[in-house]
């Protein structure tokens, strides 16, 4: 047919089908392959002059008609495979379970958009169109209300990544309004290098392994179909340098707060100190947790628990146990009643540094440090150490953590070995040992 006879087809479908709102969705299945074979996937009135004069087509205003110019407009190349008008960005449209999906297959060739066809349509069709338009705010608080919702986490975890994520959107101001289809992996590599410099390197990683998971979430869900953010690694973090008190510092410290008259402070420093555990562990300890007779103290955390959620059974140290009889003979006890009566002492412990111009402001956790290295200079073996940390691993960690404090030990106690006053010169034994041979 001549371009004419063309137009005379096409001017006479759009006048049948452009007076419904929806002509492509209630076209005649004759009407729909004339077009499909025409290519004439999209046509506007505004296109087609001769059409104005036709009835019932109303006029258009010239504003109306460079907006209908601007429209974009597909050709049919294969099936399934359309290429966009006047930008030549082929697409794929097809038709699955009565619904119709649309993808671009980002790119101008032909040949590379009928390789990209099939996996683009496959990912298409696990997307899922409810959540396809969804912000990460949206999605975000979908995650929170399941997935975060349905892990075992303490409340102090929850609550931290929650401050996660409000990190996140102080960092990524227009985070929570971008759509997540729209989140590219050059907009997670920005938004990590921008905050590298702002927080510390733990904090980013966290942040950065809540933005990992929100975004899984999508892609679990079908919002998206991969993961902008799962190729960004986490930043090294350095290992702080490990600060013990020496007994003489630890004893000092103790006598500031009590001449202060912090005698609770002075109480929970000394019960970190002779028992290794942690502050909270320390905090929640009770007096029925306490079996004087049996000689054992257990830690359960109280209700938050200890750090791998498991009770364990403690030797009750000398020490700890001439503390804890002093408590108890210097007040009213119950069973129930907690044995501190504050549940932390950071701040009395660093004036208590500060008094006594000490080189290192020390923290409840360096007490604890100093558990370990009193338990090591005694000769204890790092197995036995673990098991009264709380650690599971056997003694790995206590190894690669103080196993410099064994060595140094060790070479302190091989200098004190003697072996009489005036050692015999290899030359003169050698000549006792011949002449007893002789």
């Amino acid at each position: 047919m001549d371009s004419n006879h063309d137009k005379v087809i096409q001017s006479h479908l759009c006048y049948r089908y452009t007076t419904r709102q929806d002509f492509r969705g209630k076209m005649t299945k004759f009407s729909r392959q004339k077009m499909s074979k025409k290519g004439w996937l999209d046509i506007d009135v505004a296109h087609y002059p001769r059409l104005l004069h036709l009835p019932h087509v109303s006029q258009t205003s010239p504003s109306q008609q460079a907006a209908s110019r601007s429209r974009r407009h597909f050709r049919r190349v294969a099936q399934g495979l359309f290429v966009s008008e006047p930008s030549g960005v082929f697409y794929t449209l097809f038709r699955s379970g009565g619904k119709l999906f649309r993808g671009s297959l980002g790119t101008t060739d032909e040949k590379t958009a009928l390789r990209k066809l099939p996996k683009t349509q496959a990912e298409l069709l696990k997307r899922n169109v409810t959540l396809a338009r969804a912000t990460f705010g949206e999605v975000t608080a979908l995650w929170k209300e399941t997935e975060l919702a349905a892990k075992d986490l303490k409340p102090w975890s929850r609550i931290y990544r929650e401050n996660c994520i409000k990190g996140l959107g102080r960092s990524w101001p227009t985070l929570a309004k971008t759509p997540v289809r729209k989140i590219t992996v050059t907009d997670c590599e920005r938004w990590l290098a921008a905050r590298r410099d702002q927080i510390s390197p733990g904090l980013l990683n966290n942040e950065l392994g809540t933005l990992k998971m929100v975004l899984g979430y999508a892609v679990r869900e079908g919002a998206i179909t991969e993961n902008p953010a799962a190729g960004l690694k986490r930043t090294k973090v350095p290992q702080p340098e490990i600060v013990i008190p020496s007994k003489a510092q630890f004893s000092a410290i103790v006598a500031n707060l009590r001449e202060r008259g912090s005698e609770a402070a002075a109480n929970f420093v000394e019960l970190l100190g002779f028992s290794g555990m942690r502050r909270h562990e320390a905090a929640e300890l009770r007096w029925e947790d306490v079996d004087f007779q049996g000689g054992r103290f257990t830690v359960t955390g109280g209700e938050q628990g200890t750090k791998n959620r498991q009770v364990r059974r403690v030797p009750l140290f000398p020490a700890m146990r001439s503390l804890l009889e002093r408590i108890r003979s210097e007040r009213v006890v119950k069973p129930d009643h907690r044995v501190m009566t504050i549940h932390e002492c950071h701040n009395s412990i660093v004036r208590a540094c500060r008094r006594l111009k000490l080189p290192h402001m020390f923290t409840h956790h360096s007490l604890r440090h100093f558990f370990c290295s009193n338990a090591i200079e005694a000769g204890i073996d790092f197995k036995a150490i673990a098991g009264w940390l709380g650690h599971k691993d056997g003694g790995i960690l206590v190894a690669k953590t103080y196993g410099h404090l064994r060595e140094e030990h060790s070479e302190a106690m091989a200098a004190k070995m003697k072996f009489g006053t005036n050692p015999t010169p290899p030359s003169a034994a050698l000549t006792q040992k011949d002449q007893g041979t002789r």
